[in-house]
């Protein structure tokens, strides 16, 4: 699993997906998607929503964009997850979330 410390989005994303090639060499078998969050989330919340989607089976990284705080940022691994599950698990916290 991949931490993200950087609140730059780009940054993070860059930093997770060469952490990938390092580890497998398997980029094109990872896909992202971004969530669109639709209440104004708390940092903690914000925190909490990024551990626990984190932790989820075939997920690699997930992250709030800064720039855009509405915006779910999720690098995962399609062949062990499906965005349905990990939109199932976001809409726990916020039931009207929707991912483009």
């Amino acid at each position: 699993m991949v931490m993200l410390a950087s609140p730059n989005t780009n940054q993070a994303y860059t930093y997770a997906m060469s952490a990938i090639k390092k580890r497998n060499n398997k980029m094109n078998n990872y896909s992202d998607m971004t969530i669109h969050i639709t209440q104004d989330l708390l940092p903690d919340h914000q925190q909490r929503l990024e551990e626990e989607i984190r932790v989820l089976e075939g997920v690699t990284a997930a992250r709030f964009n800064y720039e855009m705080k509405h915006w779910f940022n999720v690098l995962y691994d399609p062949e062990s997850i499906t965005p349905w599950e990990i939109l199932k698990r976001v809409r726990q916290l916020d039931e009207d979330a929707i991912f483009f």
